[in-house]
């Protein structure tokens, strides 16, 4: 292994930022930005050093001097990026989701079975502390017997350009933002069997896809869940992000992760924070710059993992078969919502491609 990676940024938009300054902040990494509008890729490279080499992505990741491949694109070029890259057997950072279709995933999980490089979907939650502590607390036995998961992600804000387009996202906030949420509740309650969603009120009509999700899940353990994702909710309620209840006790994070069990004490046992009372809903703008604070933190340490497992040739924690098994729930609650009646998974399937 080189001493210092060669890093190719494709894609210089809002998270391709991100990506960047984690480069920029790990240090002995050089770095390439692509992106079609130069001027974006331009104005990283001035932010975060680096070199701008080329508009056309197609060319960029063939570059000999490139080792890693971060791709930060619209989804509906995720299939054609990771071939290319992959052709060019050069390691893969794929934003997520995997793809827009199981087709697609399927596609791009033969292309990094056949290439020599480090294949990762950038699933930046499966590296969230809160949740890596409260997965450790599960299979220590702190709650007991688990019967019930939830998550919630409520804002009042909306991106523009292609996350507008149905066809080029897949669908709408469930598969952009939501995804992140399948992949909270299946790392703790492990597969799912059957998944039911209703169709959704149409409450912002800039947008193609679905704005406003609710999404209900039958784990193969028995237990139950329940997601409901938002981008219309005007002031979103002491929620927390994921909550797990056991038998003996539950687990939740809501300014930080929270332990009640009825086993003998943990440090993490106390009690809850004072909440916050907003006289007045926030801004679309404040909402915005308030996750996007928490996520950055998070997108840093999944692109820090990946270049760890780079360096070291261990196997990402966040594997292809996950981040097939996560999409596969995504387009599960598409159908459900739209014929009005469970989906059963083939978990078997599942568990044999893992």
């Amino acid at each position: 292994m080189k001493e210092r990676l060669s890093v190719c940024l494709v894609g210089c938009g809002m998270i391709g930022k991100v990506h960047a300054q984690t480069y920029a902040d790990l240090g002995e990494i050089s770095l390439y930005y692509c992106d079609n509008d130069r001027g974006r890729a331009e104005s990283l490279a001035q932010h975060y050093g680096g070199e701008v080499i080329s508009g056309d992505f197609r060319k960029a990741m063939r570059r000999e001097e490139i080792d890693i491949v971060d791709i930060c694109l619209p989804h509906d070029l995720h299939e054609e990026a990771t071939h290319i890259a992959c052709g060019a057997g050069k390691h893969v950072l794929l934003e997520k989701p995997i793809a827009r279709t199981l087709e697609e995933a399927d596609s791009i999980l033969e292309a990094a079975k056949k290439s020599p490089g480090k294949f990762m979907v950038a699933e930046s939650w499966r590296f969230y502390d809160n949740l890596l502590q409260a997965k450790a607390l599960l299979e220590e036995g702190y709650i007991g017997r688990v019967f019930f998961l939830e998550g919630y992600s409520l804002h009042d804000w909306l991106h523009g350009g292609w996350r507008l387009n149905r066809k080029v996202m897949g669908g709408g906030f469930l598969i952009d933002r939501g995804v992140h949420f399948v992949a909270v509740l299946r790392y703790l309650g492990g597969d799912v069997e059957e998944v039911f969603s209703f169709p959704a009120p149409k409450l912002r009509p800039e947008m193609e896809g679905e704005d406003t999700a609710l999404v209900q899940l039958k784990f193969a353990s028995g237990a139950l869940g329940n997601l409901f994702l938002s981008l219309a909710a005007p002031c979103q309620p002491p929620l927390p992000w994921f909550s797990v209840y056991g038998r003996e006790g539950v687990l939740f994070d809501l300014n930080g992760l929270r332990l009640y069990s009825q086993r003998p004490y943990h440090p993490l046992e106390k009690p809850l924070a004072p909440v916050i009372v907003e006289r007045q809903p926030l801004s679309e703008r404040v909402q915005s710059e308030k996750m996007a604070k928490h996520d950055d933190l998070i997108v840093d340490c999944a692109v820090r993992h990946f270049v760890e497992c780079v360096k070291s040739g261990r196997e990402p924690a966040y594997s292809k078969e996950d981040a097939r098994a996560d999409l596969e729930i995504v387009l599960a609650a598409y159908r459900s919502a739209e014929t009005d009646r469970p989906v059963r998974l083939n978990t078997k399937a599942s568990a044999k491609k893992r």
